[in-house]
């Protein structure tokens, strides 16, 4: 009997590695359905991956960033929550709050997200950007321990859309909030310290 890692080393050693150079659009379709099967793993979560992806596209173009940026920004949003496949839906949909121990795993799909991304060339800025989306300017949040100087403006547009797009769609167990709303909650973060006021001043702009 084979063991699963002397069968791992063997097939790599008979199946030659393809390197495969993408253009954008073969991407993004790549993106958008890994963002689809995210999705669909739960329907609390039905369509916030192509929501994120659509806001922080538009918000990036809003704000005057160079194309190869915004299109960056539309794959790190469509791919931020990829870590979650390895979330059970037990965790994934519970309606109570979570205890300590199931949000420290619910935590963790953050990690997942960057190590995921680790394994595709070029992907850097990408994977930091999607998987830094639960982080604060004050140092909370998770994953990693990056403070306010060390998170870049891309991870900072990521962090604030996230939210914005999870306060105003619906789910199965609430109604989304009016932009009005959504930007009042953004705004009292941004005071609190925990995200970026420009951003925040920006979505409110954009997406009103």
């Amino acid at each position: 009997m084979i063991d699963n890692e002397t069968l791992d080393t063997m097939l790599w050693k008979k199946v030659p590695r393809i390197k495969l150079e993408l253009n954008f659009a073969q991407i993004k379709a790549i993106a958008d359905l890994f963002a689809h099967i995210v999705d669909y793993k739960s329907p609390f979560t039905s369509n916030h991956s192509m929501g994120v992806a659509e806001g922080a596209e538009k918000i990036s173009r809003f704000m005057g960033f160079d194309e190869d940026i915004c299109q960056k920004m539309y794959i790190g949003g469509a791919l931020h929550d990829i870590g979650k496949v390895a979330i059970g839906n037990e965790i994934l949909e519970k309606p109570e709050k979570l205890t300590d121990e199931e949000f420290k795993t619910m935590k963790h799909h953050a990690v997942y997200t960057y190590y995921i991304l680790s394994g595709i060339d070029d992907f850097e800025e990408i994977r930091d950007w999607a998987a830094l989306h639960h982080k604060k300017l004050n140092g909370k949040g998770y994953p990693f321990g990056k403070t306010a100087d060390e998170l870049n403006k891309p991870e900072r547009i990521m962090a604030c859309i996230d939210i914005y797009q999870a306060l105003t769609e619906d789910r199965p167990y609430k109604k989304g909030l009016s932009h009005d709303k959504a930007c009042g909650i953004l705004d009292d973060m941004a005071q609190k310290g925990f995200v970026d006021s420009d951003i925040s001043n920006k979505i409110r702009d954009c997406f009103g």
